[in-house]
Parts: structure tokens; sequence; C-alpha cells
């Protein structure tokens, strides 16, 4: 089956509300930058600007997301060594820029691959209890609460074109 391009944009292929169902009707049509799968939570940005979103989510830009990620037991120094260095996931290769804490951590990482920490966590015997993203390149979640949202100001956007 064909659909035009416009249609697949910003739909769930399974019907589950989406963030941007969050936002009043009155603004423009808008697109997600990057993705939250669904037991992930935390900063996402909205945008209708294509250069903003690549900037943000192609690899070559190497753009830091930043993660606070919940497990159940102490990740060893061991275990986040193996992050650093990469580990092997369903023949791709998973690599954190950092990582730091025990049962929460901080992970860094400058791709967007598919489940990419919680598939890394895995590869070292450490499931995910809780994934919240905290930042994107230097802005942060802050005190945002699930589903409020506020517009980026004018230098946010520049410094973050600059990153």
């Amino acid at each position: 089956m064909y659909m035009p391009a416009d249609q697949l944009i910003n739909r769930d292929p399974h019907g589950r509300p989406r963030a941007i169902d969050l936002l009043p009707a009155s603004l423009p049509r808008l697109y997600s930058v990057g993705r939250l799968d669904q037991e992930t939570e935390g900063l996402l940005f909205l945008t209708n600007d294509g250069t903003f979103s690549l900037r943000l989510t192609h690899p070559r830009y190497k753009m830091p997301k930043t993660y606070a990620v919940e497990v159940e037991r102490a990740v060893t120094a061991a275990d986040r060594a193996r992050m650093l260095a990469g580990v092997h996931s369903e023949g791709e290769l998973l690599r954190a820029e950092q990582v730091s804490g025990t049962t929460t951590l901080q992970v860094v990482i400058r791709e967007g691959k598919k489940r990419q920490i919680r598939r890394m966590l895995a590869a070292v015997g450490h499931p995910v209890k809780r994934l919240t993203r905290l930042a994107i390149g230097s802005i942060e979640l802050g005190n945002l609460k699930q589903g409020q949202w506020r517009y980026l100001t004018d230098e946010e956007v520049r410094t973050l074109m600059r990153d």
C-alpha cells in the first residue's frame, strides 16, 4: 500500500496518543525532533523548521542527549567501561559518550539509535526501570512537568544551531 509522505509523518502506527496531541490546535503544524519510545519520558522538541530538526537529529552533528536511567542493581565500573567502549546489540554497535552513577545513572549519547540506552544496558545485564531524557545539547528539561511545554528562546535556538 502506498501513502504519501505527508500522511505518514506524525502518526503512531498503533493509534496511541502523541506528545503533539497535547498542544493547542491553534499552533501551526509541528513535528517531533527525534522520538521517545512509549516507556520513556522527558524532553522532546517540536518544530516546523527542517534545518533545526536536522541539526539536532542527524548523526554527523553528534548532538548530545542526556538521560537519567534507573536500574534495579548497581552498575559496576566494568559495565560502565563496556558501555563507553561500545556493545553490540541487534547487529549494531551502541556506545555511550558518558556514563556515571550506579543505580541511577546519567548517560549521554550522541546518536539516537532505536532504544539505544535500553539495549546498551540490557547487553551489560541491567534492564532499565525508568528512562528520562534530561537534556538535548545545552537545553535542559528543568522544572517542566509531564505534559507541560514552553517555547525555546531565540538565544536557545541559536545555541543549539551552533553546538
